[in-house]
């Protein structure tokens, strides 16, 4: 589960958020929408489109500008249409699923270790090494999901123990 949080409170949080880009995109029905108000700003991505903003209140904070999303992607970023992102100002935190195509295999090497969720399906793990430095089971993915985890199918989470930088 990822969460976006500000000022110490969650604005959004969901098991289907997109990666692309390093950045986390959450779907429109994670949003806790009492907490945004939309910006005249706006930025253009040459492959994502024209990106809208959002400025974040929460307990008489304001972070402006703070979230964006694409309302109207252009084709290659149609999986992200209407989710929103979100600059540092917002924490991104939780298990956060990577595509395949980010993950450099090299990294990675499988265990024996297996764990079952009630809705995702049975996890298959990875010891992850870098530069030396060993972390047993420290990532997982699911190659077969149950139905309902379908969109995370081969995408990678990692424990804390590997840091994650979006």
């Amino acid at each position: 589960m990822a969460r976006a949080l500000f000022n110490g409170t969650v604005v959004a949080e969901s098991d289907a958020v997109e990666t692309v880009e390093g950045n986390v995109y959450f779907p429109p029905e994670a949003m806790v929408s009492e907490f945004f108000t939309p910006t005249d700003k706006t930025t253009v991505c040459g492959w994502k489109g024209t990106a809208n903003y959002y400025s974040v209140h929460v307990n008489g904070e304001t972070a402006d500008n703070a979230a964006w999303t694409y309302r109207d992607p252009k084709p290659a970023a149609s999986n992200i249409k209407d989710y929103v992102a979100f600059y540092p100002a917002v924490t991104v935190e939780g298990n956060i699923y990577f595509p395949p195509d980010a993950m450099v295999s090299e990294f990675f090497t499988p265990t024996e270790k297996t764990t079952v969720c009630g809705w995702k399906g049975t996890a298959n793990y990875y010891t992850v090494t870098v530069d030396g430095r060993t972390a047993e089971d420290a990532a997982w993915t699911y190659h077969d999901p149950k139905p309902a985890a379908s969109n995370i199918k081969d995408y990678v989470a990692f424990y804390p123990v590997v840091k994650v930088q979006a």
